[in-house]
Order: structure tokens, then sequence, then C-alpha cells
């Protein structure tokens, strides 16, 4: 399976027709996952086990006025491991949720290559913040990063706003997982008094798909898919993710005495009911009947690019 993520802030007038134009395109190619479309941009994620029919999907989207200079990351799954279960293409107000709109008339922030990056986050004068949510800093980061410590990214403007006076008159280099988080945080930071900020171009997995010195990189890469998570060889990861509290899982984490698949994990297991937790072994069970008759239990949740 072929994975190809991309996103664009730009200013879209029919954001409506703009998505019934792409969602024909996939259909016709067969591709799953999730695109969103709003007056300030796209955000997508689609998945084949085709990269041609891939390449049709995203060579028509930038054949459209708005989506020209598309740049698109490439990564794989498992082989027989499908990571969209469907397609969904829909308008929202927002491609990347904070609350606040993309500024058109902001100055654009400078985009480190993964070279130079390599370079800055070596500089002790320079504050590397990881923008992206706990859960996903748990699976892995650059190693000398800071992290605002949000559940989600629509509280990071709270973040930006309480962060001490010296940071904000220090050099401030922000990383996400593809890079669109950092657009809109790097913004915010600038309305907060951040003197000197840039992102990392294509973010986390366009520094994967570098020729970057992958030894400043611990851990792997979360992603909002079936996958789960992606290595610095952007293959598919050994995270698991909780069907309960949809937290992301390490090996070390499905040793824990509390984990039980598809039913609690060490995060979510004291706050269950009994309700809950009869209801998810329950659907544990339907699951291995449906296997069991070499059919696909539809119960799982398609995932969304709520962030990239």
């Amino acid at each position: 399976m072929i994975v190809v993520s991309f996103y664009k802030f730009v200013q879209i007038a029919d954001p409506t027709s703009v998505c019934r134009t792409i969602e024909k395109a996939c259909l016709e190619q067969h591709a799953k996952g999730t695109v969103l479309v709003a007056s300030e941009g796209i955000n997508a994620v689609l998945g084949h086990k085709s990269k041609e029919s891939l390449e049709a999907v995203v060579d028509f989207m930038m054949s459209l006025p708005e989506l020209r200079e598309v740049r698109p990351t490439w990564s794989t799954s498992n082989v027989n491991h499908d990571a969209f279960d469907r397609l969904i293409v829909r308008v929202r107000g927002e491609i990347v949720n904070l609350d606040q709109p993309f500024d058109f008339t902001c100055e654009e922030i400078p985009h480190i290559s993964p070279k130079e990056w390599e370079l800055l986050i070596q500089d002790p004068n320079t504050t590397i913040v990881d923008v992206r949510n706990k859960y996903e800093v748990r699976l892995g980061r650059f190693s000398n990063s800071i992290h605002p410590n949000t559940t989600s990214f629509s509280t990071f403007k709270s973040w930006a706003a309480n962060t001490d006076r010296k940071i904000r008159k220090q050099p401030t280099a922000i990383y996400c997982t593809g890079g669109i988080r950092c657009e809109k945080a790097a913004q915010t930071l600038k309305r907060n008094g951040f003197h000197n900020v840039c992102q990392l171009d294509q973010g986390i997995l366009g520094y994967f798909d570098s020729n970057a010195d992958l030894s400043r990189w611990e851990g792997e890469c979360f992603v909002f898919d079936k996958r789960v998570s992606v290595t610095p060889l952007l293959s598919q990861g050994t995270a698991t993710q909780c069907y309960a509290c949809r937290r992301p899982l390490t090996v070390r984490d499905r040793e824990s005495k509390h984990y039980v698949e598809g039913v609690s994990c060490s995060y979510c297991h004291s706050g269950q009911t009994e309700m809950r937790r009869a209801g998810l072994m329950e659907r544990v069970r339907q699951v291995s009947l449906a296997s069991l008759r070499n059919e696909k239990h539809l119960g799982h949740p398609q995932e969304k690019p709520k962030g990239r």
C-alpha cells in the first residue's frame, strides 16, 4: 500500500466545487483516504496499492488552478494492510483546526530545508519546538526539542500566549508531521511576540524523505491513518492504536497488564465502566467471528488528517 499526503494553504473561492471535482478523480482511481477542502486550502492523505493510480490523482489535482505547486510526500504501508477503510472528501471551515483562519496577509515564515535543519538544531541559541500533541511526541521526536504538552492543536494558542518572554526573544524553529500545523503555529507565535520563527520544510515526513542525518531523530512518527506510525525509512512502524481511547501504543505499552487488544490499555483501563468494557469485549468477539467467516468487520472508525 502506497500513501501520499499533501497540503496547501491557498484561497479557494468555491470549496464545494473543488471538493466534488477531487472526489470524482479519487473515485475513478479507487483511492481511499481523506481530503479536506476549505476556503483556506486543502489537506489530504490518500492510499492505494498502485502508486501510478495515486500519481494520477495528484497530477489531476495539480492541474486545478488553486492547487498548482502542491508538494506530495510518499510513504508505504504493509503490503496486505489498507491504510484507509473508505474515501472521505469534505468541505470544512479549516483544513487544520486551530479555531483561527489562516492569515494570507501575514508575511511568509521561512521554510528550512532538512540540511539547514540539521545545523539549526545543533545551535544552543535556537529553541526547537515540536508543535504536535503529547501523544504524538511520545512515539518520537527530535532529541533536543521542547513541546507544548497539548492534547489538541487548538490549544496551542494558549501555550504561545503564556510562554516565557525569554524564549520569545530567542530564534525559534518549529516542526510537525508534514508542515501544515507549523504554518498556522508560526503565525500564532509571531502574533505573540516571538521574534525569529522558522519551520522545517514539509515537516518530519519531508525530513525522513531527504538524505538527512536521521540520527538526530528518536523513535517513530505518528501518522493519522491506520498505520499509526512510520519509521525514518517511511515504512510502517511498530505502534498500534488502542481501540477504546485511540491513543497510540508502543511495543512496551502493549506489554502492560492493562492492555487487552480492542478493549483497554494502561491509559484508559482505570476510567472504563463495566458497561463500556462489556461493549468493547462484544465488539472483539464480533470481529473474531467476521474473520472466521472471511468477512470484513465495519466497526473501525476512519482516521482523518487532523494535523500533519
